[in-house]
């Protein structure tokens, strides 16, 4: 840990203060609103070794245990020269604290045969028999079987009857207990959507979709599973959380088990959510793949609603001429043959119409589909090339690290969104001019 001697000096005045403010009789009394406190707490955070490995209680903990041991009595003299010994001691107990946990989720209705691993997620079929489903999630969360079939008979008492009955998707994460109880339900929610977007952004109605109409049946005999479990090797650190969104996954996953389909997706994952510096860019796509999962699962009015609106976020904000904005932009964003790009266009150009007859004259949308044709409809083309520009981030953000010059000192929380609205803006001028 590299500290200069200004942030040195800092930190000690904020330790001192907070000490002075706090040490009563050899003890430190805690004052959690405190601004003495909160002022450490916040300068220790922006420490990169602390930032990722965080706990509230922890560090406060790993703050008064440091102070406590120069000083027991008050004044508290903390010196620049004392500062990067207490800071390596407080990472320390930080570190002793963090663990390694497991997320369980059913996800109903998934469609797989073999087990997949991409990192660290684990997809365990519905067809495994029940000691091997416990084997497994024994050799993830580090326990013994028993130990495993113990507590996973407690979720099924206490939570979910037919739990282990469901196809399983484990998420392995190695955080603080407080922050994996706190994150879990996000977590599992980003990569259950995920999975959707890449389902219908590359393999709905293409030859690589394996989905039988069956499995449904299959499940609808069993008690819906509300839970997702947290397991670890020490009982401590094991929870339950109320599964607070459709955890379902409905179609054939198989295509998961691809060498290519998986770097695809996990390098999608770290790069939207688990890269942890969270921006006005990233957020933008973060909460369009939110939005996605919603207009899959509404009627054709409100989806077209939606997917339009997804548009909007990503390629129109503070722009007017929308409808034209959009239709024109994607053909070309996504750089499609220049054969296919006017038919997109017109596509696109149809969707917002009726999204627009809809909102202003409550027109209900209206879609055209073939029985005896298997292409999908004009929503359904529409919505795979919303998914498909959301599964583009990646290879967004390569552009925008292209065009910020290293000179400009716009905020970095809006930098990247700035320049993404100049790099659409110019395909759209390009075109007009």
């Amino acid at each position: 840990m590299d500290f200069t001697l200004t942030q040195k000096k800092k930190l000690a005045s904020l330790i001192n203060a907070f000490g002075n403010s706090s040490l009563k009789d050899g003890e430190i009394e805690i004052d959690y609103d405190g601004k003495p406190l909160q002022n450490v707490m916040q300068s220790l955070y922006e420490i990169k070794e602390i930032k990722e490995i965080y706990d509230g209680d922890i560090l406060v903990y790993g703050i008064e245990k440091e102070i406590l041991k120069k000083h027991q009595v008050l004044p508290v003299q903390i010196n620049e020269n004392d500062v990067e010994e207490m800071v390596t001691e407080i990472v320390e107990t930080l570190k002793s604290n963090v663990a390694d946990h497991l997320i369980v989720i059913p996800i109903k209705s998934a469609q797989f045969k073999n087990l997949i691993k991409i990192d660290n997620l684990s997809f365990i079929p519905q067809n495994y028999s029940r000691k091997d489903k416990l084997k497994i999630i024994a050799r993830l969360a580090k326990k013994t079987l028993d130990e495993t079939t113990w507590i996973a008979e407690h979720t099924e008492k206490s939570r979910s009857q037919d739990f282990l009955k469901y196809p399983l998707l484990c998420i392995k994460q190695t955080h603080q207990t407080s922050t994996v109880h706190y994150n879990s339900l996000n977590i599992a929610k980003i990569i259950i959507f995920a999975i959707r977007c890449f389902y219908y952004g590359n393999i709905n109605k293409t030859s690589k979709d394996k989905t039988s109409i069956m499995v449904s049946f299959e499940e609808s005999s069993l008690k819906e599973a509300s839970h997702l479990a947290i397991y670890s090797k020490e009982t401590w650190r094991q929870n339950h959380k109320p599964l607070n969104f459709d955890s379902s996954v409905p179609f054939d996953i198989s295509w998961l088990e691809s060498k290519e389909m998986k770097s695809k997706f996990k390098k999608f994952i770290e790069r939207i959510y688990f890269d942890g510096n969270l921006d006005d860019f990233n957020v933008c796509f973060l909460n369009s793949l939110i939005l996605f999962n919603d207009s899959i699962k509404q009627n054709t009015s409100i989806s077209t609603i939606i997917t339009m609106t997804i548009a909007e976020s990503i390629l129109t904000r503070n722009r007017n001429e929308k409808r034209l904005r959009i239709s024109a932009i994607i053909p070309r964003l996504m750089k499609y043959p220049k054969n296919k790009q006017s038919k997109i266009s017109r596509d696109f150009d149809e969707l917002y119409h009726k999204r627009n007859n809809f909102v202003h004259s409550g027109e209900s949308v209206t879609i055209d589909f073939n029985f005896e044709n298997s292409e999908p409809t004009l929503l359904e083309a529409g919505r795979k090339i919303i998914a498909q520009i959301i599964l583009n981030y990646q290879n967004f953000e390569k552009i925008l690290e292209k065009n910020i010059p290293e000179n400009d000192t716009t905020n970095n929380q809006t930098k990247r969104m700035k320049y993404w609205e100049k790099y659409v803006d110019s395909i759209f001028q390009n075109i007009i001019y």
